[in-house]
């Protein structure tokens, strides 16, 4: 089965999808074919959007490994819900994305062009593999207005433990790590449980900071409360 992006009827998609749920081989085979194109516009768009600039190389990794996670979200697609199945999962595709990136995660330094921001592209951010996270976020802050919006409203809003725990448990989550609670729960000596809920607790507080205060609401569209 070939299937063009542009034209492909929902009867391919859900023909397709099916066959993905059931792993079969030319079931993720058309789906990586009518999926990368508008995955890559859309995460490339987003990108942009935020500043970065990302190798080419890199942003075919990413591509790939956003389809995959298509093929891993494809048993919740339904075709009557109105989107393909890249536009339902959006969200969840952009904020992995920006997880590849390794924001805030210690490995940063080691993609140091993905820090520049387009204004100023030869200007990148000083991070070495031994800076915790909030330091990270504390240098990313004094090259971009986002960044800084989300300091500010961490010192306001939230204690210094839970937003430690936060950005540590966003760095394991960037890093790839599965069980990012468990391994700040270590760190902080605190039950992965109690991980989970000051997570949950900063989101939500960030949340409200951004719809209640609209100097604030920028934090809205940063991937990190979505995590």
């Amino acid at each position: 089965m070939r299937l063009d992006p542009s034209t492909a009827q929902p009867t391919d998609l859900t023909a397709t999808i099916a066959g993905v749920v059931a792993r079969e081989p030319w079931a993720i085979a058309a789906l990586f074919e009518v999926a990368t194109t508008p995955v890559r516009g859309m995460v490339l768009a987003r990108f942009q959007d935020a500043g970065f600039w990302v190798p080419r190389e890199r942003l075919d990794d990413i591509v790939r490994d956003l389809v995959l996670e298509l093929v891993d979200l494809a048993p919740g697609w339904r075709p009557d819900g109105g989107a393909k199945p890249w536009g339902w999962a959006r969200g969840r595709l952009i904020s992995l994305a920006f997880a590849q990136l390794g924001i805030l995660a210690d490995d940063f330094d080691k993609h140091p062009a993905l820090l520049a921001d387009k204004s100023d592209p030869g200007e990148a951010i000083d991070a070495d593999s031994s800076a915790l996270p909030s330091e990270i976020l504390g240098r990313f802050a004094a090259h971009r207005s986002d960044a800084a919006l989300l300091v500010e409203a961490l010192e306001l809003e939230i204690s210094e433990r839970d937003r430690l725990v936060w950005l540590d448990a966003l760095s394991e989550k960037a890093a790839g790590n599965r069980s990012p609670a468990v391994t700040v729960a270590q760190t902080h000596d605190i039950s992965p449980a109690l991980v989970r809920k000051i997570c949950q607790r900063v989101r939500q507080r960030l949340h409200d900071l951004g719809t209640d205060d609209d100097r604030f609401s920028p934090l809205l569209g940063l991937p990190a409360l979505a995590a």
